[in-house]
């Protein structure tokens, strides 16, 4: 077998990884009948900051072996025999992921998340052990829609899926029993019900979960037609949550009551609501929620909105790239009993309205931002649409038409309405909106689901009996726009409800009789199959003295929804298909209203009306799709007469392309986009046509930002990696090591190891296998970096001559760190500076080999001038370059060069423009072959090509770049690489406030600024580790109480937030004093074992009087746990003291599972072996 060249980046016993630097391949080696399941996350890691999903796309696996799609392995069975196979593996960031915030330590969670059809069938499972997971709905073609995740969890973490199915016993209502929660509603004469009375039989299990049960309650309160509804949900560790909603239900609506009701609603012992002389309304219900206990916990979930985008159950809000803070600070966040937040009080009135739409506005303000105020503004807007008369339950489910089906809220034979009114409230056919959708979605809580089946209720208890019985009663005469929203909250329930649900399927069969009706008088008719308009049915609402007129805006609802419905999948089989023939047969009605001017010109498509027919009818006639003109040339001439088309939108008022936010270009957007994604003839080119527009930018510039519930655009193709998977099932050795038989030799009385090298300078596998794995510390033998590297840098370079004051030694010892390469397993070392080194080479530790070679050899001082290799040089400091800072000041606005290279006018021969020798502190990094650093200025350094790059914020000047603000990182940074999203990032010690940072984006070439950044602690004080997509900090304490108590900062790649955890453990009177703390901190992440490493000064013993000399002890962070926990260290575990300089210099190597760390210059690496 080949030797690989640093070219692999995770290795396991009896596995092979090797990728290539590209990572375009992966080779799995399984042992010959031993079961394994091998992580290939590694390879195919998060794409714009969404987990992936992965899928075979060419290849099969071997009969033996599965791929867990979410999880990101595969496992081998262990059925003996040899096998091969090749497979190409595709990655799509489909997958949820869940953070948390407002919380610290483990807190309980309920969430829900949501999948793309198709992408993972059969069971689910969380990343975390203290999580389970319960399908609530599957997709047509059986794979899983929608899930609620259960459990306890660290609120630090990020929480991603696998099909590894949590299969311990479930909890149960009986365990609720016997936890003998308590909850009381007494509402005095009318009479009470009591939750434990209730215990014993609940009237629905919701979820049922080994880490989570939630077990619904329900009692009538005397003889009235109110009645208490309790949800009650115990976590595996007892913790407890209880909701109590107050109902008012009666089918008959004349049969109703509004209760005036006094009383109280108590929980846990606690009142949460005093009722007195309040009213109750009809059809409504009043939702108090408590925490069992002390605690009030108030998580809040952080879902990755564009991964929900990409599962089609949602619009692709793409107009708004960000929601203002003002408008999220607009928001209300609160639910109170009775109230209607942002919903309309009367939901009748004309008009823009914010919860008109596919979704409302505070919905689509979550999609677009992700932000906490919006999520809170859906979920209490969830609860708000209660307030209004949507409730219609018996016994424990909503009412659907094949309950009553001759019936309505008046009875049989009633005529029907298309309002209820509450007191101030009025809820309305017409201009309802979505309720529960979104909020259902987020949180898998039922309550939410119940408001989408209470408006499906309501719908059905509002029409007309003599429009047909159950799931046949059909309303053809309504508005345009209640259709529309008519058939949006039928898919709504349809899509989304539970599978195991009554309603789910009845609502689906009542949506698919409208399906059947509108094709039946559109695509199935011979005279209107050929129609231009897309129209199913008109119904004039407008104008009725003049020739029939039509709202194209209602028009515009309907085609958009069709679209939306076809996506979220609320019909199935045949049902489904014919959707989408009617689908596609509507979407005539936009691509043909923003014609080209040979029909109808694009440019008046925001016409409050169009005329449709030269008949003249009277307001709410019913015309069929064959009843009306049938081309779109007639349609324009009877409504604008003949005009040229221009290259501009029309309109003023809310027609104008500027008003498109709330008005009726807006109006249309959801119409034209869906059409564009689904591919309809001509809906590109009419796309195209706005946006060519000469006035696009006015409706581009609309209020998106605060108001984006109408700007959606065609959704952008989804970014996907394929890479090729090699398995094979044989014997073979693991390549990080030579399979040859040089043992070396393994000292266990000094603990010193002289590796045994095969003929390729690879260490041998049977050296190896002679290091301990009991927590022992081993020196080996010949890898001081001064005693290594000084010879080879002599034989390159015979005359250089370092003038700084402590020469190569000062490129690691000079507050200097390593870059690590862990997929090549390399160190990188690139230092020096100040007045102790001008060495600014690059020098490599293979720790395949376990030998120092040199990467790129340092600058020569030959053409250096004399104020430069003195000692001090003249600028005190061997960073800045005499002859670049006097080019500077005499030309102080250029940004054509800096102090900080060597850039020299005076002798071109040493203007190498390579950077000048610096500390790098913890500010180096190396991916993808690229050395990087963000130290004074951003630097690259490309392995390929041996050069240097330096990268700074454009416009910067070498004056304004040293100023607050100007780029200028200064010294003691801190920096990581987001593979990612491509971007090197970085705290800086100079400029901005503690948490602000810089980040370059190689892909876009350019500059932001991360907030929320692990800046804030003196910059001496931290250390920094990775722990996957986390960048983790920590500062030693100190006897004064700097940084006290011990906490660990996690800063999350993919949301930009921040967690600080809490620890406990340290003892402060044992930390050193401030003025002698140092800089002698480590802290590396250890996958062996899940926690931080830490060596830190303490006086573990009092044994120090004088703290400036205490030893580094070891301690393990558990950030599960809270915890910092003392472990003593044994072997040869370096005597570090809080004088030493060993900040940066370790590291966790994955491949062969060691912790290593270089004390300093003159001594030998240590490693730790783990088992």
């Amino acid at each position: 077998m080949a030797t690989p060249t640093n070219d692999f980046y995770t290795c396991a016993s009896g596995v092979s990884i090797h990728a290539g630097r590209t990572k375009s391949s992966v080779s799995l080696l399984f042992a010959d009948g031993v079961p394994e399941v091998r992580s290939i996350a590694s390879d195919f890691p998060d794409i714009g900051g969404s987990a992936v999903v992965l899928s075979i796309s060419s290849g099969s696996l071997p009969a033996s072996m599965t791929l867990d799609p979410l999880g990101k392995t595969i496992a081998y069975d262990g059925t003996p025999g040899a096998a091969t196979a090749a497979v190409v593996i595709q990655s799509e960031p489909t997958a949820p992921s869940l953070t948390f915030s407002n919380a610290t330590g483990v807190v309980p969670v309920m969430a829900g998340v949501v999948f793309r059809e198709g992408d993972v069938t059969g069971p689910l499972g969380a990343s975390h052990s203290g999580l389970s997971v319960a399908v609530l709905c599957t997709w047509p073609d059986g794979s899983v829609k929608h899930a609620a995740v259960c459990g306890r969890v660290d609120a630090s973490a990020r929480v991603t899926f696998t099909t590894v199915f949590d299969g311990s016993p479930v909890l149960t209502g009986s365990a609720i029993q016997a936890a003998a929660p308590s909850a009381v509603v007494d509402l005095g004469a009318h009479g009470s019900v009591s939750l434990s009375s209730l215990l014993a039989s609940p009237t629905k299990t919701w979820v049922s979960t080994p880490k989570m049960v939630e077990c619904h309650y329900r009692a009538q309160i005397g003889s009235t037609d109110m009645a208490v509804l309790f949800y009650v949900r115990l976590w595996d560790d007892g913790t407890m949550w209880i909701r109590a909603a107050v109902e008012n239900s009666n089918r008959i609506r004349a049969s109703g009551t509004n209760y005036v009701i006094s009383g109280t609603v108590t929980i846990d012992g606690s009142v949460v609501q005093t009722y007195s002389a309040w009213t109750l309304y009809r059809n409504t219900q009043n939702i108090f929620e408590r925490w069992v206990g002390a605690t009030q916990y108030d998580v809040v979930v952080n879902h990755d909105v564009k991964q929900i985008t990409r599962t089609k159950l949602v619009p692709n809000y793409g107009m708004a790239t960000t929601i203002s803070d003002s408008a999220l600070n607009s928001l209300p966040t609160t639910y109170t009993p009775n109230g209607n937040l942002l919903f309309t009080a009367g939901m009748g009135n004309t008009g823009y309205q914010p919860q008109i739409g596919i979704l409302p506005k505070w919905d689509a303000m979550y999609l677009v931002s992700g932000d906490s105020r919006a999520w809170r503004s859906v979920m209490a807007h969830g609860k708000a649409g209660f307030s209004y008369g949507i409730l219609w339950r018996e016994g424990s489910r909503m009412l659907c038409p094949t309950d009553h089906p001759n019936d309505n809220y008046g009875g049989t034979g009633y005529g029907g309405g298309t309002e209820i009114a509450n007191g101030p409230l009025s809820w309305e056919t017409a201009h309802h909106p979505s309720m529960g959708y979104l909020a259902y979605l987020l949180s898998g809580d039922a309550l939410y689901a119940d408001a989408m089946l209470g408006q499906c209720a309501t719908l059905f208890q509002l029409m007309n009996t003599g429009y047909g019985a159950g799931v046949a009663r059909l309303d053809k005469w309504g508005q345009t726009r209640g259709t529309a929203w008519f058939m949006r909250t039928l898919g709504q329930a349809a899509a989304l409800v539970r599978d195991s649900s009554v309603e789910r399927p009845v609502f689906a069969a009542w949506l698919a009789t409208y399906i059947d009706y509108y094709a039946s008088v559109s695509f199935e008719d011979p005279a209107a199959v050929n129609s231009e308009i897309g129209y199913p049915t008109v119904v004039s609402t407008y104008n009725q003295s003049n020739p029939q007129t039509v709202a194209t805006w209602m028009h515009h609802f309907w085609i958009g929804t069709m679209g939306f419905l076809s996506d979220i999948g609320a019909l199935i089989g045949a049902q489904q298909t014919k959707l989408v023939s009617l689908r596609d047969w509507m979407y005539r009605g936009i691509v043909g209203v923003l014609g080209d001017g040979s029909g109808y010109c694009y440019a008046y498509a925001s016409r409050y009306t169009i005329t449709i027919s030269s008949e003249v009818v009277p307001n709410y006639t019913l015309r069929k799709a064959s009843q009306i003109y049938q081309t779109w040339a007639e349609v324009m001439t009877a409504t604008n007469g003949a005009q040229s088309c221009g290259t501009a939108m029309l309109g003023t008022g809310a027609e104008a392309p500027s008003a498109a936010d709330a008005g009726y270009w807006g109006n249309l957007l959801p119409a034209i986009t869906y059409a564009v994604d689904h591919n309809a003839a001509g809906a590109a080119a009419a796309y195209g046509r706005m946006t060519g527009a000469s006035n696009w930018s006015a409706l581009a510039g609309s209020g998106w930002a605060s108001t984006p519930l109408w700007g959606t655009t065609p959704r952008p193709a989804i970014q996907s990696t394929s890479k090729s998977v090699n398995v094979e099932v044989a014997g073979a050795p693991d390549e990080f090591f030579s399979a040859e038989s040089n043992a070396g030799a393994y000292n266990s009385s000094t603990k010193t190891w002289t590796p045994g090298r095969g003929s390729d300078g690879r260490i041998t596998q049977v050296s190896f296998s002679l290091l301990p794995t009991d927590g022992t510390w081993v020196e080996i033998a010949g890898t001081a970096f001064v005693a290594s590297v000084q010879p080879l840098l002599t034989s390159a370079l015979p005359t250089y001559n370092d003038p700084g004051s402590s020469d190569l030694a000062s490129v690691l010892d000079a507050y200097n760190g390593f870059a690590h390469d862990v997929p090549g397993g390399r160190l990188f070392a690139h230092g020096g500076g100040h007045q102790n080194s001008a060495n600014n080479g690059i020098y490599r530790f293979d720790l395949m080999k376990m030998t120092w070679a040199i990467a790129k050899l340092p600058d020569m001082q030959t053409y250096w001038p004399a104020n430069y290799k003195s000692n001090p040089p003249r600028d005190n400091s061997y960073t800045i370059y005499t002859n670049a800072k006097d080019a500077v000041t005499a030309d102080p606005t250029t940004t054509a060069f800096y102090t900080d290279e060597f850039y020299d006018p005076v002798q071109p021969l040493a203007s190498t423009r390579n950077p000048t020798a610096r500390h790098t502190y913890y500010a180096m990094t190396f991916h993808g072959g690229k050395l990087r650093h963000g130290v004074r200025r951003y630097w690259e350094w490309d392995e390929a090509t041996g050069t240097w790059t330096s990268r700074y914020p454009l416009g910067k000047n070498a004056t304004t770049h040293t100023q607050s603000g100007g780029g200028y990182t200064g010294e003691a940074v801190k920096g990581t690489w987001d593979e990612v999203n491509h971007r090197y990032i970085c705290t800086p010690s100079f400029t901005g406030a503690p948490s602000s940072g810089w980040a370059w984006n190689e892909d876009s070439q350019t500059w932001s600024n991360p907030t929320n950044l692990l800046g804030g602690w003196e910059a001496y004080a931290a250390v920094f580790a990775r722990r996957g997509r986390e960048w983790c900090s920590f500062a030693r304490p100190t006897l004064q109480g700097t940084y006290w108590p011990p906490q660990i900062r996690v800063w999350n790649l993919d949301t930009g937030t921040r967690t600080n955890v809490a620890l406990s453990g340290l003892v402060q009177s044992k930390c050193p004093d401030d003025t002698n703390a140092g800089e002698a901190t480590i802290m590396e992440y250890v996958e062996a074992n899940g926690k931080f490493f830490v060596a830190t000064p303490y006086d573990l013993n009092d044994a120090y009087a004088n703290t400036a000399n205490l030893p580094l002890e070891a301690f393990w962070i558990d950030t599960a746990a809270g915890t910092i926990t003392h472990e003593p260290q044994i072997g040869k575990w370096p005597a570090l003291t809080t004088t030493s300089l060993v900040k940066n210099k370790l590291f966790y190597i994955p491949q062969i599972k060691c912790l290593c760390i270089a004390p300093d210059a003159t001594s030998n690496i240590r490693l730790r072996r783990f088992p």
